[in-house]
């Protein structure tokens, strides 16, 4: 908006400043800057008084923008923690699918060995298994209690 300071020229200062209050605050250039030098004590003050309301509705409309983007930031977020949990939610669903289906078979052979191998299986499931649908489970209640 302003450039380099050692270019700076002094001349136009005041009309670098006036076109900025016009595009940024809103005020209206109804003084040039030949009129500024001729200006007495309460004009200038009703002028400035101006630019202190324009920079007042600039902060608000900052604000606004500021909160809007922390809205939005929050349900991107929000929205990846929801697609993950989604996530996690289906595979702990397809892993207790298959576990019940496992479990819910209860034919045994009658051979020792048959049931022998079923016990073996129930403890494979409860070592492993279980351990792994625990972890599923809370993992997914830790992304909810995040949303």
């Amino acid at each position: 908006m302003i450039g380099e300071w050692s270019e700076l020229d002094t001349s136009n200062a005041a009309q670098i400043a006036f076109d900025a209050a016009e595009k940024y605050f809103g005020l209206e250039p109804y003084l040039t800057p030949a009129d500024l030098l001729k200006l007495d004590e309460i004009s200038l003050v009703v002028y400035v008084s101006e630019y202190y309301y324009g920079v007042q509705e600039q902060r608000k409309m900052d604000l606004a923008a500021k909160r809007i983007g922390k809205a939005i930031k929050l349900t991107i977020e929000n929205d990846a923690l929801r697609e993950k949990y989604n996530g996690s939610a289906q595979a702990f669903k397809d892993k207790v699918g298959e576990v019940e289906q496992v479990l819910s078979d209860r034919t045994v052979d009658n051979t020792m060995a048959g049931a022998e191998k079923r016990l073996e299986d129930f403890y494979s499931y409860k070592l492993n298994d279980k351990t792994q649908l625990i972890s599923h489970k809370l993992k997914g209640e830790g992304i909810y209690n995040n949303l």
